[in-house]
């Protein structure tokens, strides 16, 4: 049988927040191993979004296409207002993955 192994960067203040622990209790109830890999400085999805702007990606959005995939609020972190530092915020949470057996970085 085949094994599998999933590797989960949370890179986003509402990343972190809102994904992983669905994520955790996923993996754990099939029992695939997986590493978490999260950023641990500011929250700076704004600056890539931006980044995204200038490039055209998000001009060719279509009309009412809803809210962009971070949410509303996270556009402009690091643009318009500094990010949360996300080790400081999610010190916690990153424990209790590494404590229910799974790989941190």
């Amino acid at each position: 049988m085949a094994r599998l192994a999933v590797r989960i960067e949370a890179r986003t203040e509402r990343g972190t927040r809102e994904g992983v622990l669905p994520l955790v209790r996923v993996c754990a109830r099939h029992g695939a191993p997986a590493l978490f890999l999260f950023a641990l400085g500011p929250d700076r999805m704004g600056r890539l979004a931006w980044r995204q702007w200038l490039g055209g990606r998000l001009v060719r959005r279509k009309a009412g296409a809803g809210p962009p995939p971070a949410g509303t609020g996270g556009w402009i972190n690091g643009v318009l207002r500094p990010g949360p530092h996300l080790g400081r915020r999610h010190g916690p949470l990153l424990r209790q993955v590494r404590d229910q057996g799974f790989d941190v970085g």
